[in-house]
């Protein structure tokens, strides 16, 4: 029913934080080199400036705030999500975070090629710290793979 639905307000539709990684190394001598992916170079995302540009016309199309923050580090990700909670206002109706990036499993990765859990985006966006996003919708898209590290054709 209708009244189950979220209302969004049009004047004040919410935030949208897209994080772009495309350009991934691999710290020489990392302190968690243990987190490394085991025989895995991460490859450079070429084609993800096209899609962060194609999110961030989309959301402003329907009047989000767009935040953009590229080529973050493994540490940095809980900052940024959080530097952008702190830009939602009580007016605002959604949040929502898009994340470009190389995953497996359970976690995303870093541009320096430590991982991300995305357990860990979803208790930052559950924090009771930010009151003005308690009680509105948070949306998490991901991009990324999942599952095997190879695809075949």
């Amino acid at each position: 029913s209708i009244d189950e639905c979220y209302q969004i307000d049009p004047d004040h539709v919410g935030v949208c934080l897209i994080i772009n990684e495309r350009d991934f190394y691999r710290d020489p001598d990392p302190p968690e080199m243990c987190l490394l992916p085991i025989g895995i170079n991460l490859l450079n995302r070429d084609g993800t400036n096209v899609d962060r540009d194609k999110l961030a016309s989309t959301f402003k199309y329907f009047g989000f705030k767009v935040i953009i923050r590229e080529e973050l580090k493994d540490s940095e990700f809980d900052t940024e999500i959080r530097n952008a909670m702190k830009k939602f206002t009580k007016q605002d109706s959604c949040f929502v975070v898009c994340i470009l990036s190389h995953g497996y499993k359970d976690h995303l990765y870093g541009v320096n090629s430590l991982p991300v859990q995305i357990s860990d985006i979803e208790d930052t966006l559950h924090s009771r710290e930010y009151t003005n996003l308690l009680g509105k919708p948070k949306i998490v898209i991901i991009q990324s793979c999942q599952g095997s590290p190879l695809q075949e054709v």
